[in-house]
């Protein structure tokens, strides 16, 4: 190691610094590798990457240690507890970004991807995140013009898609079914929670009771598309995720559905309610034989099946696992900011704009 080189435990960041793209140490550590605040630094662990320096808070002086967020620990190749090595290098203004697309997303403007990442440190096969539309994007840097140590992104970048990567990011991952279309709404929140986490789904009404050929065609349809998971939503009695789990050794999520008709008929003014309020197919999906799982969420809880789909899916998936780790630092934090609105108009006034 070189005089300028530095050997430094890798810590969690802090949630704040979470995804942009920091690297964080302590003053000494900045001085002994001529480092100031902002400066380019690589880091080395398994693997090369880079990041922009930062000081650490006061309270973690002196420990020897580095905090990066799981995106940084990813590109370096590296987990929390092992030792990096930092030195200063120089970075210089990115003219040309190509990026791949690792997940199913919409169209972006390249001028988009400027803005959100400016500032930040790039080299080739590194993964990056964009925030967009209260979501996560990420990317894998393919290449940087002019080529060197670190690419610093400007408003001026030019940031262009990979198109091959986009064409694979659409294949769907995930089959989302409903026994009818009056369960749409329920089953959207699936979709939805899907979409914020860039992963791509195929949505299709399959009725187990009116439709069972068209059932068993869907299984063999889900195995040829490799669906890693199944989200089958009912009401009352339930049938179609035990059904589609019978023809299927994809991992089926089952969504039990208390309003089974919510068709704006004429003089209906209201969803017709499932007989039980929901326990109904709550319980005729959750007690399949011994032998035919299906997992359930609660009743009406249909954001919460596309959340652990897509934590299945994080087993095997990177990118998947950071989006959900951004997920879970955002939700933190609008707990903590609302519990200081709380704290600063007191319980009375919180209550009466909630």
């Amino acid at each position: 190691m070189s005089q300028n080189e530095l050997s430094l435990k890798v810590l969690e960041a802090y949630v704040r610094d979470v995804g942009r793209g920091v690297a964080k140490i302590d003053m000494g550590a900045m001085d002994t590798i001529g480092a100031s605040t902002g400066d380019a630094v690589e880091i080395k662990g398994r693997r090369r990457t880079v990041s922009k320096c930062l000081p650490l808070d006061p309270s973690d002086e002196g420990k020897g240690i580095v905090r990066m967020d799981g995106l940084e620990r990813h590109n370096s190749d590296i987990e929390i507890g092992d030792t990096v090595t930092i030195k200063k290098i120089r970075a210089v203004a990115a003219e040309k970004v190509i990026v791949a697309s690792l997940e199913s997303m919409p169209p972006i403007d390249g001028g988009y991807l400027a803005g959100a990442l400016e500032g930040v440190m790039l080299i080739k096969g590194d993964n990056v995140t964009a925030t967009y539309f209260g979501g996560k994007l990420t990317f894998e840097v393919v290449s940087v013009t002019p080529e060197s140590d670190a690419g610093l992104v400007t408003s001026k970048t030019e940031f262009t898609m990979d198109e091959s990567s986009q064409a694979a990011g659409t294949q769907p991952k995930i089959g989302i079914i409903m026994g009818s279309s009056s369960d749409a709404n329920v089953m959207a929140d699936a979709a939805r929670m899907l979409d914020t986490l860039g992963i791509a789904h195929e949505d299709q009404i399959i009725s187990a009771h009116r439709t069972p050929d068209r059932l068993a065609t869907y299984a063999k349809h889900a195995k040829d598309s490799k669906f890693a998971v199944i989200i089958a939503g009912a009401g009352g009695a339930a049938h179609l995720p035990g059904m589609i789990a019978s023809h299927t050794t994809i991992p089926v999520i089952g969504v039990p559905i208390m309003a089974y008709n919510n068709k704006n008929q004429a003089g209906q003014n209201a969803p017709k309610l499932s007989a039980f309020g929901g326990l109904d197919s709550l319980l005729s999906i959750t007690e399949m034989p011994a032998g035919a799982p299906v997992v359930s969420v609660g009743v009406n809880k249909a954001k919460n099946a596309g959340l652990y789909a897509a934590m299945i899916l994080a087993t095997n998936d990177d990118a998947i696992a950071m989006s959900l780790e951004a997920l879970r630092a955002s939700q933190r934090d609008l707990v903590l900011q609302e519990s200081q609105t709380l704290q600063n108009k007191g319980l009375a006034e919180f209550d009466s704009t909630q």
